[in-house]
């Protein structure tokens, strides 16, 4: 009975210890993680700046992050590999990006790829795969401010990312063009000016863009108009598919209320 109770009170020991190291590694392991910390930016890739969206992402936008393991250093095959998928983060609008979940360095590189847009894919986190093609398309009606910065297409990528404690920068760039229009007095006063409705008429509101390496196809679909966003009384800008250094086909038309 004596014997019984000291090999009963061995193997709690044993358990017990083996427990308490196994604990204690867990713990080592999670101290090691480096946490993936990303803000964000946005090239000043338009010959002319405004505030609005031209280079930090508005208050509450929402941008989607790829990640895959290189195979090595500064390629990857996004078809395998995959690390992380649709990581949905939201600005601030002063270059910080948050999320309710955290991912954490592996011990190799990575190539990571980031959009923001108007897709026609919905991207559920942990589950998309990052796709050949993405489809936007601009907002119609861009006289709010939300749907001018969602028309608003945007890029990144990056290879070769290793574990460090400093945020990456995503560095955005924009996909798209934007027009401003500035509406000249003439026989009109400005605030006569200020009563006009601008339309941008015969846009193409689509494209197709490469998700892998950010080229952007020709615009299709049915023309559209758009209504651009108002920044003053004579002044407006609007996203549209015309990319630079090619002619775009829209032109504008405008009437006093």
């Amino acid at each position: 009975m004596i014997m019984k109770t000291s090999i009963i009170k061995t193997l709690t020991v044993t358990v017990a210890l083996i427990l308490l190291a196994a604990c204690a590694e867990d713990t080592r392991q999670q101290q090691e993680l480096v946490p993936i910390k990303l803000t964000s930016d946005i090239a000043a890739t338009r010959s002319i700046a405004s505030p609005t969206q031209d280079t930090q992402l508005e208050s509450g936008e929402k941008v989607y992050v790829w990640a895959n393991i290189e195979a090595t250093s500064g390629t990857a095959d996004w078809t395998q590999n995959a690390y992380i998928q649709a990581w949905e983060m939201t600005a601030d609008g002063s270059g910080n990006l948050s999320s309710s979940n955290a991912y954490y360095y592996p011990p190799t590189s990575l190539s990571m790829v980031a959009i923001h847009g108007n897709f026609s894919t919905s991207f559920v986190e942990g589950l998309s795969p990052l796709p050949d093609f993405v489809t936007h398309t601009v907002k119609t009606d861009q006289s709010t401010l939300a749907n001018y910065v969602v028309s608003d297409l945007l890029y990144w990528k990056q290879n070769g990312v290793t574990g460090n404690n400093n945020p990456i920068t995503i560095a955005f760039n924009h996909k798209l063009s934007k027009i401003e229009i500035h509406l000249v007095a003439g026989d009109y006063t400005e605030n006569e000016l200020d009563q006009m409705t601008v339309t941008l008429c015969n846009v193409l509101p689509t494209v197709s863009m490469d998700a892998t390496d950010g080229t952007v196809g020709q615009a299709y679909g049915s023309a559209v108009s758009i209504t651009p966003l108002k920044k003053g009384k004579v002044d407006y800008e609007a996203i549209i598919q015309g990319t630079y250094n090619k002619m775009c086909a829209a032109r504008i038309c405008y009437v006093v209320v």
